[in-house]
């Protein structure tokens, strides 16, 4: 079975600008980490840009940076077909995090 093009995106953060937010707001990496779920290494990673991150993740860590998605983030698809479908997902997750409560 062939696999779906879009699963290839990557969400990259935006130079240091995830870092800077970070630090801005008061949170060690460490801190930040145990906060998004995830270990402190990948914190590092993400903000140097050496790993991608899952779309929750970063939606998860531009909330508790107080920022938005486009802000800390950027998109990166490997082709226009995979970007249209990623465009409407994430639309439709937009939507539905619209109706979650997050505290």
């Amino acid at each position: 079975m062939k696999k779906k093009s879009w699963r290839k995106v990557r969400i990259l953060a935006r130079g240091s600008v995830l870092k800077h937010a970070r630090i801005n707001r008061g949170f060690s990496a460490q801190a930040f980490a145990t906060v998004v779920n995830i270990s402190k290494q990948q914190v590092y990673m993400i903000e140097k840009g050496t790993s991608g991150t899952s779309e929750a993740t970063a939606v998860r860590m531009a909330k508790i940076l107080g920022k938005s998605f486009a802000e800390l983030f950027e998109i990166v698809w490997p082709d226009t077909e995979s970007m249209e479908k990623t465009l409407k997902e994430a639309e439709r997750a937009n939507s539905q995090l619209a109706l979650v409560d997050t505290h």
